[in-house]
């Protein structure tokens, strides 16, 4: 008996060493698709945040924003990579993806980057100017991502046929360095792996969104911005390039404890020199950026960080 007992007390001793976020379930991360940088930028942002604050994170790939953001408000993930656009959309039930629903049960947490929206093109596909996708077959990533419904606004708008694929950016880069594709459409942060791969192959170039193309986006997009994929981004890229581009944070369910919330801001808004060699596109992880919200509360626990270290928010 008092050896059960002892092996008992022991058991109990070993639970109580246990440090209380190891027995926390892991936060769901939800990312985007494989070969976009969503994925790459939230595995990496897993791995920083579960290094400086001890918080398990558990990152699964999805369809990007849309999807985030409905999962982040239906409770079903913790926390989720989210661009604006699509957040701004959900919040005032302003396009059709949204099926009549407002979505408001989510909330900001810290700046990503900004992600310039890409024409990528065949060398060979003989497109000149926007109006030559007309007839073309042109990759948008995903059926239900931004990039697809930006991408057909556009061409409508334009009056233009181009034949849509769907699928994820490995798949549409493979398709379009076998000759399967003419142009791939596709938004995310400066370098898209999948659009990297076919510039290193020479299998890439850019067609500018500007003049018709760039005006048709805003008609339909206006929280888009004006931009440019720098020079030398990619190989065989020697001047800038103009873009469109919208603004991404990652968000939290609105059930985030606050504790969680406030250490994973803390942890990656407070040292700006670790934070922002989370990915390559990370340079936009930073505290300057926080204004680049204007419609989706902070959450609580962000809210107290930020209060903290004396950073103004434009909303709470």
């Amino acid at each position: 008996m008092m050896g059960r007992l002892a092996m008992i007390a022991v058991a109990g001793l070993l639970a109580t060493a246990v440090p209380a976020w190891a027995q926390t379930p892991a936060l769901k991360l939800l990312t985007g698709a494989k070969g976009g940088t969503f994925f790459e930028y939230g595995e990496a942002a897993a791995k920083f945040i579960t290094a400086e604050t001890g918080l398990a994170m558990a990152v699964e790939p999805s369809g990007g924003s849309y999807e985030n953001i409905r999962a982040l408000h239906e409770g079903r993930a913790d926390l989720a990579l989210v661009a604006m656009g699509p957040g701004f959309e959900a919040w005032n039930n302003s396009a059709a993806w949204t099926k009549g629903e407002t979505m408001r049960r989510l909330r900001a947490l810290f700046p990503m980057y900004e992600t310039p929206f890409h024409m990528g093109l065949r060398p060979d596909a003989g497109v000149t100017g926007i109006a030559g996708v007309d007839g073309k077959r042109v990759g948008v990533g995903p059926e239900n991502g931004p990039g697809a419904a930006m991408f057909r606004d556009m061409v409508a708008e334009l009056k233009l046929k181009p034949e849509i694929v769907f699928g994820a950016p490995q798949a549409l880069a493979d398709d379009l360095m076998a000759g399967r594709l003419d142009g791939f459409f596709f938004g995310a942060g400066v370098p898209v792996p999948a659009f990297q791969q076919m510039a290193d192959r020479d299998r890439l170039r850019l067609l500018p969104l500007d003049g018709a193309a760039a005006d048709a986006l805003r008609k339909h997009y206006p929280y888009l911005v004006t931009s440019a994929i720098p020079a030398g981004s990619y190989k065989g890229q020697p001047q800038a390039v103009a873009a469109v581009s919208v603004w991404n944070f990652v968000a939290a369910r609105e059930g985030l404890s606050d504790d969680a919330a406030y250490r994973i801001v803390k942890a990656v808004m407070g040292d700006p020199a670790k934070a922002t060699k989370i990915h390559v596109t990370a340079t936009g992880t930073t505290v300057a950026n926080v204004k680049a919200n204007t419609f989706m509360p902070f959450h609580p626990g962000a809210v107290r960080y930020f209060r903290e270290a004396g950073i103004a928010l434009a909303v709470q």
